[in-house]
């Protein structure tokens, strides 16, 4: 009697799941997936990157990046630098000239309100300007208050008339003598607590001009239209090393530096305002919401200003969050009406900002409130919080997690996380690098960009389908090509998704690049020639452009079993694809128990374009199981339909073990 031909078919490919044995997986299940997208039923290797910006800032060394919207309505990609700025015109393809940081002339140095490599950087659009945000106040204060025995700093200066500047000697008092913090030319420092009425006005930020065993100077510019005369010298203040925010207003040629005037936790008000009304103060990142700035300026504390304002009441306005709990505010998101999500280290809460009115200048209500989500899951990265539609993605200690709302706009924190079904990916990751971790949503997809096997910047990325509700695949660039952010713009008409890359000195090969836009390739060095190896007669050798880098897109199918552990031999498969004249795929088959890998077909499609074709490899193997790995050499060939056919053997397999 003949044996009974099995067969087991894949028919509509939907997901990734890598964790459990692949020989556990139903059907339409992948044990691994790289630059690939499921969609519709099939498996198609992604588009390549495009390279929107040349060479030119490629000996800059680029510390941060943002968006912003410019007064024409036109999307702009804000590229940070260590001491100046780009924007580039993803509707017009085009970038600006340099806008400078502050800076100062200090004998024959420049130096400059800048942000060093490796630094914190946020950028903000809000109140139709563009903020920079370098990083929270972390330095010691010196000194608490405005009198002989509580200041740090005993301030004199010669007459300085109106319009001028002069040099203000700083030198330290009381017990800062001999334990006061080591300063250096070039250091950016708050004067506060200036007490003296006609001296007040020195309460703002300054750069270090001059350092002694005990004294610094700094330079002030009278701005107040009269002159400042030596009268009541010396005078008390005290001093912190900060980096206050800088802002540019489109129009000026450069940034300013945020005065401040009036700090958190001083005891000089600004004028015309209460002891607690400040500036906006040094913070990590912050973020527009409600027409009010929402800024951290402590690690369990949040800033909001006024509305339409950049005023910040630190009093009235100010959020503690979890204080004491041994936990850290790591990003804020908004959420519905008038809440947003602030997610720490070890938990997450939502707060709530009373608009009781919405006057230009006023506080919110003293209804606005805190409450907590979960005590149970926190996050790794900022740049990791996405939201999609109603869920709100993240990166965790466990992987990564989304917490969903009820009913009733309440959100509920799930304890399993959304990767368990990936959960060995995250054995590869650099968690020493994991605050790096940037992610996006676009085009019906999450997309988190990780660190690992070593790497210091992201240099791999999940991605999660949310049509499907399961993981599609792992994407890899060109080496060198990291993910260091994410941005969502206008370009050619249609919101396009853009990854930067940053600018770390000569030859590194920053830049933007417009995801999901090139048939042969990823866009990435500016090399000049191609086609690159492999590629396939006819092709045509140019020599002008970017070169384009191959996509390694390929699938690795489940373990078929056909329900049994039995030996069988595989006859043959029938793969049917959807492809273009050139496309070339390679199949592989692993068989399991024994175990071989074989080549059984490596075929370059001919005809017209757009067509189907069905490949039927004979395969010739015995096994327990086997599964099946395409690969797409060239071209986007899409993987519609798989089926495997199998015998079970009319013996069984010896073994010597």
């Amino acid at each position: 009697m003949p044996a009974e031909i099995l067969q087991e078919v894949d028919n509509n490919f939907i997901g990734v799941n890598s964790r459990l044995d692949p020989s556990n997986l139903q059907p339409g299940f992948a044990q691994s997936a790289y630059n690939v997208r499921l969609q519709r039923g099939a498996a198609q290797p992604r588009k390549g990157c495009m390279r929107l910006t040349d060479s030119q800032l490629n000996a800059q060394t680029m510390v941060g990046s943002g968006t912003y919207v410019d007064t024409n309505g036109q999307d702009n990609i804000v590229l940070v630098f260590t001491d100046r700025m780009y924007l580039y015109n993803t509707e017009t393809q085009t970038l600006s000239g340099a806008k400078m940081f502050p800076s100062q002339v200090i004998g024959s140095t420049t130096y400059y309100r800048g942000i060093v490599s490796g630094g914190t950087v946020d950028v903000v659009h809000a109140l139709n300007k563009l903020y920079i945000f370098r990083g929270q106040e972390n330095e010691t204060r010196c000194g608490t208050g405005g009198d002989g025995t509580t200041a740090a700093l005993h301030l004199t200066h010669s007459s300085i008339a109106a319009g001028a500047s002069g040099t203000v000697t700083a030198t330290w008092i009381n017990g800062y003598v001999s334990s006061h913090p080591t300063y250096s030319i070039g250091d950016e420092v708050t004067i506060f607590n200036i007490t003296n009425n006609q001296h007040s006005t020195f309460n703002d930020t300054y750069i270090v001009t001059s350092v002694n065993a005990s004294s610094f100077t700094f330079v002030f510019v009278n701005n107040t239209g009269s002159t400042i005369t030596t009268s009541g010298q010396p005078y008390h203040a005290c001093v912190v090393k900060a980096k206050p925010p800088l802002v540019w207003d489109e129009t000026s040629a450069s940034l300013i530096v945020v005065a401040q005037t009036s700090i958190y936790g001083n005891v000089q008000p600004q004028v015309g305002y209460t002891t607690a009304e400040g500036s906006l103060p040094p913070s990590d990142f912050a973020f527009y919401f409600q027409n009010r700035i929402v800024c951290k300026f402590k690690d369990t504390q949040l800033g909001v200003s006024d509305i339409l304002s950049p005023v910040i009441d630190f009093e009235l306005n100010n959020f503690i969050i979890n204080q004491g709990g041994n936990d850290a505010i790591v990003g804020v998101l908004p959420w519905v009406e008038n809440q947003f999500l602030v997610i720490m280290q070890k938990s997450i809460y939502v707060a709530f900002v009373e608009p009781s009115t919405y006057v230009i200048g006023a506080s919110p209500g003293v209804n606005s409130s805190i409450t907590v989500v979960t005590t149970q899951v926190g996050c790794l990265a900022r740049k990791s919080i996405a939201s999609a539609g109603q869920f709100v993605f993240f990166l965790s200690g466990k992987g990564v997690h989304v917490i969903t709302p009820q009913l009733d706009l309440k959100l509920v924190g799930n304890t399993l996380p959304l990767s368990e079904p990936i959960d060995d990916f995250f054995d590869n990751l650099n968690y020493a690098a994991a605050s790096s971790a940037v992610s996006s949503y676009y085009d019906n997809r999450f997309f988190m960009a990780l660190p690992i096997n070593g790497a210091t910047r992201p240099n791999a990325i999940i991605v999660y389908n949310t049509l499907n509700q399961q993981w599609e695949c792992i994407d890899t660039y060109p080496t060198g090509l990291y993910v260091d952010d994410y941005a969502i713009c206008q370009f050619s008409n249609k919101r396009r998704q853009f990854i930067l890359t940053k600018f770390s000195g000569a030859g590194s090969y920053g830049g933007i690049f417009l995801t999901e836009e090139y048939e042969g390739g990823d866009q990435y060095t500016s090399q000049n020639g191609s086609p690159i190896l492999p590629f396939f007669l006819p092709a045509q050798i140019l020599s002008a452009g970017p070169r384009l880098e191959h996509i390694d897109a390929r699938i690795r199918s489940r373990e078929y079993t056909f329900n049994s552990v039995k030996e069988k031999r595989f006859l043959k498969g029938e793969y049917q694809f959807n492809n273009s004249a050139g496309d070339f795929v390679n199949i592989n088959v692993r068989t399991h128990d024994p175990d071989i890998n074989e080549t059984v077909m490596a075929y370059r499609f001919s005809g017209s374009n757009t067509v189907d074709a069905t490949l039927r490899p004979r395969i010739a193997l015995r096994g327990a199981s086997t599964d099946v790995e395409v690969e797409f050499v060239t071209g986007r060939p899409a993987l519609k339909t798989a089926v495997l056919y199998a015998i079970v053997a009319n013996r069984s397999m010896v073994s010597e073990e």
